[in-house]
């Protein structure tokens, strides 16, 4: 139905009325309030600008001028470094100008070395000619040594040096050769380093081998070892006309003699190599034959080591005497010596060991302790053959242990124990003994005190356990 139908009809009772959207009043609000916060900031910022921008354009500038200078660059900031190799450190470096390298260089490669050229350069590669000769320096491991003063780093062309102020990135290059297999090696390390001003510290002085021991060789006899060093013989060979060929003092001490298998033959007087007051040394891989007196003596002489060597045809093969006290005698090979005995300790040297050598056929015994000569240890030997006794103790040489030694076919006693007491013997075994036909026994024991255990088949007078008879 119509309505007013006599006007033009403006609506229909049926259509729907459009509604308006609701305003979301707290979304412009909260739009036009981040406006103004970013407004707020943005005014913030352009009055900072206005007010400092002077100030920060000033810093930029400087910052510009000092990266041309080369003053504030990566490599101003970058820091002093030394890097060496596995078992090798810089104990201590630094450049002067001119390049001028102090190096304090340390090593534990468990051998000691012998220092012979060094180069420091930028250049690559490395040249022969970069290098310098140095005096033989000796490094013990464990130990460190200045080689300060001898090389003047240089940069890319080989021949121009860094100068105060500079920031030097260089290669440190090091001959040695070690003293086990006297083999030359080289090792590289990197330095990097603000080059100093002032010159760098006066190097500790290199030592100086013997003038018969050039570079650490023994060239000739007499040679008087008196400077610590890791010493070898001439790849001939050593030869002594008369009276002693190597002597060690205790300015040698904690030397190395190293043989390499070399023979040092005597003309039948004298010593082969005799150590006296001498400490820390060691003797190894010498042959060493027809000396009069003893092919190895230490007198007085402690703590050191004497190891893989071949002694014979001499008075004795390996002589401890006169206090000479906790010396290790290994692996040693003291047979045919034409005077007296194999090894010999005597006059109050204690506390030595002696193991795993070979003391046979000498012309007296394989092994003699005498005069006082206790706390000792005689483990592991072979003792066969000898024209007199194996193992003898005698003369209060008290304390001692006789352990896993074989002592068997000697022309006496295989081991003889008089006026000596607390023996111990463990696991020897002591056959076939008295060679000589005369009436002596396997062990035998004279106003002596022993105890423990060993094989035997004979036994006079001595308190030990017979846990089986020989075969």
């Amino acid at each position: 139905m119509l309505v007013n139908a006599g006007r033009k009809a403006r609506f229909h009772i049926n259509q729907p009325v459009k509604r308006r959207k609701k305003v979301n009043i707290r979304a412009i609000r909260r739009m036009f309030g981040e406006f103004g916060m970013v407004y707020n900031k943005a005014q913030s910022a352009m009055e900072f600008l206005l007010t400092y921008g002077w100030a920060v354009l000033t810093m930029l500038a400087i910052i510009a001028v000092l990266f041309m200078l080369g003053i504030f660059s990566p490599s101003g900031l970058a820091p002093n470094s030394c890097v060496m190799p596995s078992g090798f450190g810089c104990y201590g470096y630094r450049i002067a100008d001119g390049g001028e390298l102090w190096l304090d260089l340390a090593q534990s490669t468990g051998k000691g070395i012998t220092i012979t050229k060094m180069a420091c350069t930028a250049k690559e590669p490395v040249e022969s000619g970069d290098f310098v000769s140095i005096p033989d320096i000796y490094i013990k491991s464990g130990k460190h040594q200045s080689l300060s003063g001898y090389v003047h780093c240089t940069k890319e062309d080989g021949v121009s040096t860094p100068a105060e102020g500079e920031y030097y990135r260089g290669t440190i290059y090091i001959d040695y050769v070690d003293e086990d297999t006297q083999m030359s090696h080289r090792l590289k390390g990197e330095i990097s380093y603000r080059v100093e001003g002032a010159a760098a510290a006066t190097p500790t002085p290199a030592a100086t081998p013997p003038a018969c021991a050039p570079y650490w060789v023994v060239q000739s006899c007499p040679c008087t070892l008196d400077v610590s060093g890791s010493y070898t013989i001439n790849t001939s060979g050593l030869s002594s006309p008369s009276g002693t060929c190597i002597t060690i003092t205790a300015n040698g001490s904690n030397s190395t003699l190293n043989c390499r298998g070399k023979t040092i033959t005597g003309g039948g007087s004298g010593y082969g190599i005799y150590l006296t007051s001498a400490t820390g040394v060691t003797i190894k891989n010498c042959v060493v034959k027809n000396f009069g007196d003893d092919a190895i003596q230490l007198y007085n002489s402690s703590n050191n080591i004497i190891t893989n060597n071949n002694v014979t045809l001499s008075g004795s093969g390996i002589r401890i005497t006169h206090s000479s006290n906790n010396n290790t005698i290994t692996g040693n090979n003291a047979t045919n010596n034409t005077g007296y005995y194999g090894i010999l300790i005597e006059y109050s040297s204690n506390n030595n060991v002696v193991t795993g050598n070979n003391a046979s056929s000498n012309n007296w015994d394989g092994i003699r302790l005498w005069d006082s000569a206790c706390n000792n240890s005689i483990a592991n030997n072979i003792v066969v053959s000898n024209n007199h006794l194996g193992i003898f103790l005698f003369g209060g040489s008290s304390n001692n242990s006789i352990t896993g030694n074989t002592a068997s076919s000697n022309g006496w006693n295989g081991i003889d124990i008089a006026g000596s007491s607390n023996i111990i013997f463990d696991d020897n075994i002591i056959c076939n003994n008295n060679q000589s036909g005369g009436k002596y026994y396997d062990i035998y024991c004279y106003s002596s005190t022993s105890s423990g255990d060993s094989v035997f088949n004979t036994n006079y007078g001595c308190n030990v356990t017979q846990t089986s008879t020989c075969p």
